[in-house]
């Protein structure tokens, strides 16, 4: 009966369109006017209703303001933005809390949805605390980021669904903590300038993503880059100084664009399929090397190795095909090799291109054999 009854208000609760305020500070949903919040306020319930802000809302919470957001289900969201939340500025704090006092049966919605322009300064936070919804889909979803404050995922482990973020920039001072709960991207770009992001996993969709690594060493606290999908990714690298990734998963149909800026590294120190080589045979996948330059690239693991000028890994059966382009865009024909770099104790996949009067000389023998074969016909 309590299984019914509770069934029942859920369903009551689907035709509100739109739940008011605790207090009669806030405006009702949805927000389609400027609203700066610098007292404590709240919104929400625990059984259900959306506080939405519309596409001409701009929500600003600073001056030490802080807005609790109480939900108790995903069957549909709690909180949407589809203008502007600006949350703090540079010295002027401000907070968002949403907040699940108490477990639920989980649903297939994200709890969370921001279309527009989420802002977070560098006194700002973000915070998800209490109980998550567990499940395989996405219960936190922003389509803009820009971070230069905080976001943190407080409960550290046990959350299947993802935390997505498509296009984030993330600011030197800025902290992007999902901790055990995966990040996920699909179809955007980060630019990470600096800060931290700590996470178990962030797992990339189908389509295209770039991440934009603008800084040293800016992945040391995300365990795996993984690929989540064999129905095709282009996942693209621009890297501007040292980095270094834990691991980076792929699957069948994928192509890795590496653009590694001269004088730079990165080194992969695991790669291999999604799962941690969970995937057995994968089929057509790909790293693209744009602007190649020698001394640039690395892994960690060494038992690979190259056949027929591919990247051949031996425990998953699967061969990687190796592209590289020159600056000006050419393609770059020669021999690959993966050899150890004593000097550097790493493992650097190297490839010898022959020059310009060697491959003349190539091109010339092989002219003469052909004449030979001919005369002798």
């Amino acid at each position: 009966m309590k299984k019914i009854f509770y069934f029942s208000v859920l369903i009551s609760a689907a035709f509100l369109a739109q739940i008011a305020p605790a207090d009669a500070q806030l405006p009702s949903s949805p927000l389609n006017e400027e609203y700066a919040l610098t007292g404590a306020e709240s919104v929400g319930n625990t059984w259900g209703g959306t506080y939405e802000i519309g596409a001409a809302g701009v929500l600003n919470i600073s001056g030490g303001g802080m807005l609790t957001v109480t939900y108790g289900q995903n069957q549909w969201g709690t909180f949407s933005n589809n203008g502007v939340v600006n949350i703090g500025t540079d010295d002027s704090a401000g907070t968002l809390i949403m907040n699940s006092p108490a477990s639920f049966s989980p649903g297939w919605s994200s709890f969370f949805y921001s279309s527009g322009e989420l802002n977070i300064g560098k006194a700002g936070s973000l915070t998800f605390t209490g109980y998550l919804p567990s499940y395989w889909g996405v219960s936190v979803n922003i389509k803009n980021l820009d971070l230069a404050g905080t976001v943190s995922v407080l409960p550290d482990g046990g959350v299947d669904s993802y935390f997505r973020v498509d296009n984030l920039t993330l600011r030197e001072s800025g902290a992007l903590e999902t901790n055990g709960m995966n990040l996920y991207v699909e179809n955007g770009v980060w630019d990470i300038y600096g800060g931290r992001i700590a996470a178990t996993k962030l797992r990339v969709g189908a389509g295209s993503a770039t991440i934009n690594l603008r800084g040293e060493n800016l992945l040391g606290n995300l365990n795996a880059i993984s690929v989540d999908t064999d129905q095709g990714v282009n996942l693209k690298m621009n890297v501007e100084a040292d980095n270094t990734v834990k691991n980076l998963e792929f699957h069948s149909n994928t192509s890795i664009e590496l653009s590694v800026a001269e004088g730079s590294r990165l080194l992969i120190n695991n790669f291999t399929t999604k799962g941690n080589g969970g995937v057995w045979q994968a089929q057509n996948a790909e790293i693209i090397f744009r602007d190649w330059s020698g001394g640039s690239f690395f892994i960690g693991n060494s038992d690979y190795w190259i056949e027929d000028n591919r990247l051949y890994i031996p425990a998953v059966d699967t061969y990687v095909d190796l592209i590289a382009y020159d600056a000006d865009g050419g393609l770059l024909s020669g021999v690959w090799s993966f050899e150890w770099n004593a000097d550097l104790n790493l493992n650097e996949l190297t490839l010898t291109v022959p020059e310009p009067a060697a491959l003349a000389a190539i091109i010339g023998a092989i002219a003469l054999a052909v004449c030979a074969i001919r005369r002798r016909r």
